[in-house]
């Protein structure tokens, strides 16, 4: 290493440079030098110094100089960000950028400085004359003219602000909000409260004799309990059947329905002669036109059938009750809470059931605690006369009182508002501004208003329900209300004001994932509207990948897929048939899916495990329902061995490990190589040999859903499976002593496998 250069001192010798010389250099080098002026403008001399001390004008300056930085940091965040904008996206509001009231008192001050008053107090402009002949359209033509090829729901203004919508099945419907809310959402139904308007869907009634409204449910609906037993006939219960094409029975599904009998009073005993009786279908929109007809069907039917057994003539009508009502979901713990805070019923001294309902819903801390597809009746005050409402908390005390017991009741489920549909459509009497006039009158401005004799009694119903797939997983709780038209605004302001959120079609639609409920019409591929589904999703997916360049896009035919964008089902039945040695891959041309619930699935796959003729059993008992249900039995047409290798089940599925899960997933069955792996260690094996996907693999379904389950923490989805392939896939289980059913999924991206877990769901909200 050089040795380091010696500094010259002021005589030109070398050696150290002293502390007292580099002290003076270090101070030299902390002036700020000025410019020095010989004489000023008056000709005397300047006595501005030539140097300033930076240490001692600093002290001098502080408070200048922190002033001066305040500034430049207030005008920085001045001009970048409003007062309302500071605010967390949960309280902005398009108002707070121009009303001060509508800001925090903390940052009113800034507001009121960040005010136009020039354009707020500005005179509104006169019409020009040349557009005095133009004839102004009315906001509501406006509106009507936008609604010709869809239909708006009456909360549909409110969700467009805040939400993203899109055309579905006629109506114009919100999707999800505009900002994150998906895990938001997800807390809210599991710990808080969410609502959905479910006003899209529609109400069918039929009136008629009770006997032949009996007839009528059971030939045209499969549940696993009769819809005309005596569970629902009293009207105290909802039922959640499956709606088929008359005579029909187990193809031609229609889709999924909720049956509400009209509640009986202590003067009409539960018979089954010729009394009135009147029964509500609430059915999805997309098959609310295959529905009214198939009633329709039905009904002539049983007239038919009633002909020959007594002349009496018999009468059955089938009304349409489209826009009549709106329906409101509210999932989770404290739906409650929401109902009793946002509502003020009206007491009725007959009814001693509703006062016990009502206690037991304050400290209800979740509405499981009450039997599922309970229904209530009741009327209410007009909701916006108690504006504000209550909040939404728990009021446990310390000593719980004896809690009574709240079952369902004929009585209970009684309300006026089965009267609405032959009565015109309730809707509200005084408008918001006829309210608020009152409101101002009042002793304390702004205060809730005393119930009058001229306001409005709103009649609803509270119908409480489950999603629940029945397979270990938790359900969701919460509860669905029906109002008139007309009322959604007043209900909705109400409710949302308790610290409910939102929740559009995803929101819905993961809360089914969550608890494991196939959602319609996405997870029910036999039906009609599954197959207008499927079609656009494939139009909208393949112009997508079409308009991406090849070497950005998934290439499919290298992976080998035929139609990454719609399920093959043709293929994954025709590859099964039933030997005499067992399952063997076989060629059909012509393939009639149908779907089995549940009960049936579990009873084929306990009892005709190691059967040799399984197809004979469950030919022999869908012959036996359908003369039960009234019809002539199967047709000769349709063979035990087609049936048995037509029908589908539906699958809830779990991946075994890391991975991902998406839609039109493909589902394969485990190879004999592939079961020594797995039957020892059921650890996910990643793009190994084991789990590599090839051209002898299986195919037995496809997933209809797949996402990630944040309940679960993995990836999970609903699937739809051969019936007959399941059956394979239990006996390699017992073949390794492995009790449940484990398969592998591919998705249609990747060429790599993941070890799941499926097990049969209930396919029933």
């Amino acid at each position: 290493m050089p040795a380091k250069r010696k500094i010259q001192d002021s005589e030109g010798t070398g050696g150290s440079e002293p502390n007292g010389r580099k002290k003076g250099r270090i101070q030299e080098a902390r002036q700020i030098v000025t410019q020095v002026h010989t004489h000023a403008a008056d000709g005397s001399s300047s006595k501005l110094p030539v140097s300033l001390d930076v240490e001692r004008f600093t002290d001098a300056r502080t408070f200048e100089i922190t002033a001066m930085q305040d500034a430049i940091g207030n005008a920085r965040a001045g001009s970048s960000k409003r007062s309302w904008q500071k605010l967390p996206r949960r309280l902005r509001r398009r108002a707070a950028s121009h009303d001060v009231r509508r800001v925090p008192v903390y940052l009113r001050d800034k507001a009121k400085t960040e005010m136009d008053p020039l354009h707020k107090n500005a005179p509104p402009k006169s019409k020009s004359k040349t557009l005095g002949k133009k004839k102004t359209v009315p906001r509501t033509e406006k509106l009507s003219k936008r609604q010709r090829d869809k239909l708006w729901l009456e909360t549909h203004i409110w969700h467009a602000k805040r939400m993203k919508m899109q055309t579905l099945w006629g109506y114009r419907l919100a999707l999800h909000p505009t900002e994150k809310a998906f895990r938001s959402s997800h807390r809210a139904s599991k710990h808080g409260c969410i609502l959905h308007d479910a006003s899209y869907h529609e109400i069918i009634e039929v009136r008629g004799p009770q006997a032949l409204l009996v007839s009528l449910v059971d030939l045209c609906c499969e549940s696993s309990t009769s819809p005309g037993s005596i569970r629902y006939l009293t009207g105290a219960r909802a039922c959640e059947a499956l709606l088929y094409t008359p005579n029909s029975y187990p193809h031609d599904l229609v889709g999924p329905v909720t049956i509400l009998w009209r509640p009986t009073t202590p003067l009409e005993p539960i018979d089954l002669g010729h009394s009135q009786r009147t029964v509500w279908f609430i059915c999805h929109p997309s098959i609310s036109e295959s529905a009214f007809r198939g009633l329709i069907i039905s009904s002539s039917f049983v007239v038919e059938a009633s002909k020959s057994d007594n002349k009496r003539k018999h009468k059955v009508e089938v009304v349409d009750l489209r826009g009549k009502y709106n329906f409101f979901e509210l999932m989770g713990p404290k739906s409650s809470q929401v109902i009793r805070g946002a509502l003020a019923p009206i007491f009725d001294d007959e009814r001693k059931e509703f006062d016990r309902f009502w206690d037991r819903l304050q400290h209800l801390q979740c509405p499981g605690g009450l039997p599922s597809g309970m229904i209530i009746g009741l009327k209410v005050h007009d909701p916006r006369l108690s504006f504000p409402p209550a909040n939404t908390s728990v009021k446990v005390p310390k000593v719980l009182p004896p809690q009574q017991s709240v079952d369902p009741s004929p009585r209970l489920a009684c309300s006026e508002l089965w009267e609405t549909s032959c009565a015109p459509q309730a809707k509200p009497r005084f408008c918001k501004k006829d309210l608020d006039e009152r409101r101002a009158k009042n002793l304390i401005p702004g205060g809730k208003l005393n119930p009058l004799h001229e306001d409005d009694q709103v009649p609803l119903l509270l119908i409480r329900y489950s999603m629940s797939s029945q397979s270990g997983l938790q359900p969701m709780h919460g509860w669905k209300m029906v109002i008139p038209s007309g009322w959604a605004m007043p209900f909705l302001t109400s409710l949302t004001y308790t610290g409910t959120l939102v929740g559009g079609q995803q929101q819905r639609d993961t809360q089914m994932l969550e608890a494991g409920v196939p959602r319609f019409p996405h997870d029910f591929p036999t039906t009609e509207p599954y197959r207008e589904h499927t079609e656009a999703w494939e139009a909208s997916e393949r112009c997508l990948w079409e308009r991406t360049p090849p070497a950005k896009r998934v290439n499919y035919e290298r992976l080998g897929i035929d139609n990454p964008w719609k399920a093959d089902w043709g293929k994954v039945l025709s590859r099964c048939t039933t030997t005499v040695a067992g399952y063997a891959p076989t060629q059909r041309d012509v393939t009639h899916p149908w779907l089995l619930n549940k009960y049936l699935a579990s009873a084929v796959l306990d009892g005709t495990a190691g059967a040799s003729d399984p197809a004979a059993w469950l030919y022999a008992k869908l012959a036996g329902i359908r003369l039960a249900h009234g019809d002539t039995g199967l047709s000769l047409e349709t063979s035990a061995n087609d049936l048995w290798r037509d029908a589908l089940v539906q699958v809830q599925v779990e991946l075994h490990g890391r991975g991902t899960l998406g839609d039109l997933a493909a589902i394969y069955l485990l190879r004999s190589d592939e079961l020594r792996t797995c039957g020892s260690s059921l650890e996910r094996i990643r793009e190994s040999v084991e789990l590599e996907h090839s051209l002898q693999d299986v195919m037995i379904g496809y997933i209809t859903s797949g996402a990630y389950s944040l309940s679960r923490g993995r990836p999970s989805g609903i699937g739809t499976v051969a019936l007959s392939q399941m059956v394979g896939v239990k006996k390699q289980m017992l073949a390794i002593s492995n009790p449940g059913y484990m398969v592998k999924v591919r998705n249609r991206n990747s060429n790599s496998c993941y070890l799941a877990r499926i097990q049969l769901v209930h396919h029933l909200n």
